[in-house]
This record gives C-alpha cells, structure tokens and sequence, in this order.
C-alpha cells in the first residue's frame, strides 16, 4: 500500500512537471504564432520598405500600454532614458534665432527639457519613431504616430520621406494636412535647389480628394532600429513583447502552484484504509492550536514541509534575459536583483561595457536629429555632446580637472564649474578665486616653510680628510 507522504510527493511532482510543460508549450505557441504570421505579413507590406504604417499603428498601441503598466516594460524605457539621457545634453554654437526658440516654454516642453527627453525616449520604445513639426514661428508641437495617416517617399528609395500627412481633432473639428519633412524641404526649396518646390495638393489615391500641403511648416523625423529600404523605424520593446508575457505568466503560475502547495500541513500514516479516512476526517475538523494527536501502533504524523522549496522561481531566468536583451539592457538592472547574474559582481560589469557601447550609439543618433534642428534655426557650427554615461569618482574627476588646469587644457573657470557640478557645492560668487600672486624675485625663503636656504661659500668643498683612512 502506497503511503500518503509518497502520494503527495507524486502529486506535488507531477504538479510541477505539468507546470513546466505548460511553460515550454506556451512559450513554443507564442513563437510558432509569430512565425506562422510570416515575415511579409509582421512588415506588411510585399517589399522591402518594412512595417507599413497600419501595422506599426496596431503594434504601438499595444506596446505603449505595456511600457505604462507591466513592470519589465517600465523597468526596461527607465533604463533606457538613463543611459541616453540621464546627465542632460550639452549644447553650444546656437544663433540667436536657435536661442530663443530653445528659451521658448512651449518648445522646453517638446524638445528641450528633462520631460521632453523621457517622451523622446518612450516614442522609440513603443513607437520607433519620434516626429516633432516646427511652424513658422519656430514653434515645435508633437505629432503622435495615430496621428499619421499616409506617407509620400522618394519614388526610387522608400526610405526617404517626403510629406506625411496628419489627420487630428482641433477643438471638435477634424483637419488634414500634408507637411513636408525638413530633409525634403530642403533639398527642393529655395535658389539652386533642384525641384520646382513643394507640392500645393496632394490627391489621396484612393479617393481622389486634394488635401493641401503646408508651406510653412515640417516635420523632423528619428527613428530607431530601421533597415536599409525600410520607411519606418521599429519599436525597440517589440521583441520583448512575448518573452515578458511569457516570464509574467511563469512567476504567476508558480506561486499559484506555492498556494496549492500550502494547503497540504500534514502527512498521516495509517496502517488500514478505514484509519486513514477516519485521520483525514479528524484533521479537517476547525481546532485551535496546541491540540494533542494521539495515533496507536504504526501510525505516524508528520509535517510535509516548506511547500515552496519544491518551487525554483529562478528557473524562468533565461525568459527574463531575453526580453532584456530586447531592451538592450543588462538582465541584473532590468529585474533590480544582484542575484540576476548568480550574484557575480565581475559578469554584471561585463554586462554593462556593451550596454554603454549600445547606448553611446543611440546618442549619436540624437546628436544629429537636433543637429538638423539647430541648423534650419540658423546655426552654422552648433556642437550638440552628451556627458560621459560612466562618470569616476568624486575624487578622481577633481584630480582630472587640476591635472587639466595645470597642463592649460581647462581655463580656470571651466575648471571650477565642472568642480562645482561634481561636488554639489551651490555657487555662492560669480567669479574663480583669486589666484595669489607669486613672491617677488630675489625673496630668500626659510627653510622648512617654503624652500631651502642657499648654500654658504664653502658648499660642496671638502678637506678630504680621511681619504687615507677610505682607502
């Protein structure tokens, strides 16, 4: 006869084997799902210009309720917009145009400000593609990617934008417009451009209807991980997608699976089938705690134990480290445990070397979007940096500056406020120290305060007494 403890070891068993094939078969599903939607069908499109605009609409919708609410998702754009924008951007060389319409509150909003870098970052996480539209006022509005409802591209590269027309609700009246992106503009306005201009209308080949192009107005676009001949770019939390829903589901089955588990306190032997319903009976009936169990011979209680060490939740490890793959992020930053990499301080540092390789590339990408902005706002020579990701400590960056001080390669000034920013110390003058001026020529310093004391007459003379004795 099969004792109750090895039933319930075989059914605790058999519950965890079942859940993991759950996980294998649900993850091959989502896989097999995405496979057998075809590669043209996921593009939308027979060539080879990538998404097409309905479906990357489809996809956006879905992710940005993701980045909004599912923790690795969040997880995931913080990481990002740290990375890329954590220490701000620098920006000299602006015209005066450029300055003012940088000083322009609506603009701070947009373009030029802390928030605005978090939705510039969140629009290549769940969209792949950041449009902004300047008016004639250097006035920069944001233009949503719903907002899109047709493209014009270059008839021999589609990935070469022209106009993008834009369908949106003003005040409860519904506009359209076809505006141009700046690129175009460009190239086709103005003496020795090639072109005759931009177009008035542009008709909708479906329904024929004119809509007009503005011509005062463009757009600027950047988009994230777009290939060769594609019109749009891809968003980055895509692929994280069905690897962050599956790793959510395993964490949530398993500690179902611990509550089941918990339900079981205690394992009764009994040496006849009547006794053990007799037991099962007895231990269901409500008793407070201290109670006596009285068992005759070969009977035996005993507790199960810690139901959830049948449980490993670490297992589901690899799914997280795929959807942080996704993100481009370390697997040990993205779910905020040291225990990501087995507790290994020397693998979550070689993690992050290739993250900020990653992430530096993605700045460079943002120093030329803003470098056509400045531009077309009348700066010849803008300089549009990021500071380092990785900063030294606080020390080593004050002994950096000194060093740079010293050797000329820092005015004084820029020394200090650099200084300033490192140790957070608030700025109380305007102006660096004075610098005292050095002792005047032909000043004998004293010895042990700031020099030695000249030599006498008879210095370095000798009477070569013991000479006989040396050799």
């Amino acid at each position: 006869m099969t004792s109750p403890i090895n039933e319930i070891a075989g059914l605790i068993q058999g519950m965890v084997d079942e859940r993991v094939d759950f996980v294998e078969e649900s993850l091959k599903e989502k896989i097999l799902a995405l496979d057998a939607l075809g590669w043209n069908s996921v593009m939308g499109s027979e060539d080879d210009s990538g998404v097409d605009l309905t479906t990357l609409q489809r996809f956006s919708k879905d992710l940005r309720a993701m980045a909004s609410t599912h923790p690795l998702h969040v997880r995931g754009a913080q990481l990002r917009h740290a990375y890329v924008f954590g220490r701000g951007i620098r920006v000299s060389g602006l015209s005066p145009r450029a300055k003012k319409a940088v000083a322009n509150p609506l603009n701070q909003d947009v373009l030029f400000s802390v928030s605005a870098f978090e939705t510039m970052n969140l629009a290549e996480v769940t969209d792949g593609n950041f449009i902004v539209m300047r008016d004639k006022d250097d006035v920069f509005t944001n233009i949503t990617l719903n907002q899109i409802t047709g493209e014009v591209t270059d008839p021999d590269d589609t990935s070469k934008i022209r106009y993008l027309r834009r369908t949106w609700d003003s005040n409860g009246t519904q506009k359209e417009l076809w505006i141009p992106t700046a690129k175009y503009r460009n190239s086709v306005v103005g003496p020795g451009k090639r072109g005759k201009g931009l177009r008035k209308t542009i008709s909708d080949p479906v329904t024929k209807k004119a809509v007009t192009v503005a011509q005062d107005k463009v757009l600027y676009i950047h988009s994230t991980r777009r290939q060769a001949g594609w019109t749009w770019g891809f968003p980055i939390s895509f692929a994280a997608k069905v690897f962050s829903i599956t790793y959510t589901n395993y964490l949530t089955d398993n500690a179902t699976l611990v509550k089941a588990l918990s339900k079981f306190a205690w394992a009764v032997t009994q040496s006849t089938k009547a006794g053990a319903n007799r037991a099962a009976t007895q231990m269901s009936l409500p008793g407070g705690p201290g109670g006596a169990a009285v068992m005759g011979a070969g009977n035996t209680l005993q507790p199960v134990g810690t139901a959830s060490s049948t449980v490993d939740f670490n297992k589901g490890q690899p799914l997280a480290a795929l959807t942080a793959t996704s993100f481009g992020v370390p697997v040990i930053a993205l779910l905020s445990s040291p225990g990501a990499t087995g507790g290994s301080y020397g693998a979550a540092t070689t993690l992050d070397l290739p993250t900020m390789k990653g992430m530096g590339a993605t700045q460079d990408s943002w120093k030329a979007f803003f470098d056509e902005i400045y531009r077309d706002l009348g700066s010849t020579e803008p300089i549009v940096s990021f500071p380092s990701i990785e900063s030294d400590p606080a020390y080593r960056t004050i002994v950096s500056l000194a060093q740079g001080y010293e050797s000329k390669l820092l005015h004084q000034d820029e020394a200090r406020d650099a200084a300033l920013e490192v140790l957070d110390v608030p700025r109380l003058h305007t102006t660096p120290p004075k610098i005292e001026d050095p002792a005047p020529q032909g000043t004998v310093p004293g010895q042990g305060k700031s020099g030695a004391v000249d030599g006498g007459a008879s210095q370095g003379d000798t009477d070569h007494s013991g000479d006989e004795d040396a050799e």
